[in-house]
C-alpha cells in the first residue's frame, strides 16, 4: 500500500511523481483504487499544483480527467494551479486549466497577486493575452 504513504512533509507518491514529471508512475497511481488526487502536503500543495508549477502538461491533463479534482486548491500561501502555471509561463497548462468549469480566475496569494498579475510581473505576454480573453477576469 505504498501509494497511501505520506512523508513528514505530507507528500505522497502521487505528489512526488507529479512534481518530478514521471508520467508512467502518475498513470499507474491514478489507476489504483482509493487514490486521492486532492491530498495536500504541509504547504497545501496538491499533485495538480505541483504538476502545474513545473509545467508537466501531460500529467496535468491526466489529473484533470479524475472526477472530483479540486482545480482551485490553494496552498497555505494562497497559490493555486492556475497561478503556478501563469507564474511559470506554462501556456499549455494555463489553457487546459482555463477550460475547467468553476476555475477561479481571480484568486490571490497572501501578497495579493492573481494569476494575471503574476503573468504580467514575470513578462509572460502570451499567458497575459490568454487570461485577458476569459470573461470574468479582473483587470486590476
Amino acid at each position: 500500500l505504498f501509494f497511501f504513504m505520506i512523508n513528514q512533509f505530507g507528500s505522497t507518491p502521487l505528489g512526488w511523481a507529479s512534481e518530478k514529471g514521471h508520467k508512467a508512475v502518475v498513470q499507474q497511481l491514478l489507476e489504483m483504487s482509493g487514490i486521492n488526487v486532492n491530498t495536500t502536503n504541509q504547504f497545501g500543495s496538491t499533485p495538480l499544483g505541483w504538476a502545474s508549477d513545473e509545467g508537466h502538461l501531460t500529467i496535468v491533463k491526466a489529473l484533470l480527467k479524475v472526477p472530483g479534482i479540486n482545480v482551485n486548491a490553494q496552498t497555505t500561501k494562497g497559490s493555486m494551479p492556475l497561478l503556478f502555471a501563469s507564474k511559470g509561463g506554462h501556456l499549455g497548462v494555463v489553457t487546459d486549466l482555463l477550460k475547467r468549469p468553476g476555475i477561479n480566475l481571480n484568486a490571490a496569494t497572501q501578497t495579493g497577486l492573481t494569476p494575471l498579475q503574476y503573468a504580467l510581473k514575470k513578462g509572460h505576454e502570451v499567458i497575459v493575452q490568454e487570461l485577458l480573453k476569459v470573461p470574468g477576469i479582473e483587470k486590476r
